[in-house]
């Protein structure tokens, strides 16, 4: 089933000496009964800096059947922030594959937010990005990542995910969004080489734009589980079903590649509980929004395989590539990475897909 299809998982590369969010994970409590805070590592907090860590997720991931790690990549004019984890990545990975993923804005530092606080100076983070700029982008991946015999590709074009499609679109205009994706890949076909295969990432099943008329290739999400919608909002429900989500999803999926008319793939979430990065509340509502509602429970190994292997089956027909959200997304309740809880059950759910 699975043999057509690889799988991708995110990396956030936020757990190391230049910023890490270990503070705010090491002290969340649960708000309710079977709330599961906080969340701790099988192996201890660590260091994302550390080769020895480096090495000891890839072999994690690549023995349980994860490809590639697609690396959450912060370039803003020049300038990049985050990338220790990659570069030691890039010197420890064997055969296991990588992407970059650019973010529209920047990493958030100042956790945990208090209510109100979370869209104040939201627009100090965008990528301020430009056509020059994004061809400075493309030419800088090409020299350091795409030409890497272990870079993630379809059909020989080098996979590149952009976050998000409305982010960006807000951010530049329709227009200007259109603009720099075609020059970013003019930039290839002057060289006559293979153009990157760029991917956006959605980030709910509403389609506000025609992504295909910017220049993407296809579309996939990041934690598209989670219901934001006004409508779950004004019905006060803080609480989500996994396996209800996840369900809706899979119909999300195929309805995203209808509207778009773009390939689609499939994002699967471990989980959603971003609780930790906001301080502690009296009571949970969802006037507050993110990050204290909502929260989604219910999720388990099983229901998780169960989300995986839907996806697989869409992916097979659609790009082959299925994402996960995520590798190490601790504060907001998403990760595959081995914990206290549930040790290798998520990875080991993957693996045995994979058999």
């Amino acid at each position: 089933m699975v043999n057509k299809t690889e799988i991708g998982a995110y990396y956030f590369p936020g757990w190391g000496r230049e910023y890490n969010e270990w503070g705010i994970v090491k002290f969340a409590k649960p708000y309710f009964e079977g709330h599961y805070q906080q969340k701790v590592p099988l192996e201890g907090y660590y260091d994302d800096n550390n080769p020895e860590t480096i090495r000891r997720q890839i072999k994690n991931a690549s023995e349980n059947g994860v490809d590639a790690f697609i690396f959450d990549w912060y370039w803003k004019n020049g300038k990049m922030e985050l990338r220790k984890p990659l570069d030691l990545f890039l010197q420890n990975s064997g055969d296991m594959k990588f992407a970059v993923m650019w973010p529209w804005k920047k990493s958030k530092k100042n956790l945990p937010v208090s209510p109100g606080e979370i869209w104040a100076s939201e627009n100090e983070r965008w990528v301020e990005t430009s056509p020059q700029d994004f061809t400075n982008l493309m030419k800088f991946c090409n020299e350091n990542y795409f030409s890497r015999e272990n870079y993630w590709k379809v059909e020989g074009r080098p996979y590149f995910v952009m976050y998000f499609v409305e982010g960006f679109s807000n951010m530049l205009g329709k227009e200007k969004l259109k603009e720099i994706i075609l020059e970013g890949k003019e930039f290839f076909r002057n060289r006559k080489l293979a153009e990157p295969y760029i991917v956006g990432v959605m980030t709910s099943a509403i389609l506000n734009s025609a992504p295909r008329d910017f220049g993407f290739d296809a579309l996939t999400g990041y934690n598209l589980l989670p219901d934001f919608t006004k409508e779950m909002k004004d019905m006060g429900v803080v609480l989500q079903d996994y396996e209800t989500l996840a369900n809706q999803r899979v119909l999300d999926w195929r309805k995203l590649s209808n509207l778009s008319q773009l390939p689609f793939s499939p994002s699967i979430s471990v989980g959603w509980d971003a609780t930790p990065r906001g301080i502690r509340v009296k009571e949970l509502s969802t006037k507050l929004g993110f990050p204290w509602s909502p929260i989604v429970i219910n999720g388990s190994p099983k229901k998780f395989a169960e989300f995986l292997e839907q996806g697989v089956s869409f992916a097979n027909e659609s790009t082959g590539r299925v994402h996960i959200c995520a590798w190490n997304e601790w504060s907001e309740g998403a990760y595959l990475e081995p914990d206290k809880k549930h040790g290798f059950a998520y990875l080991d759910a993957i693996r045995k897909l994979r058999r």
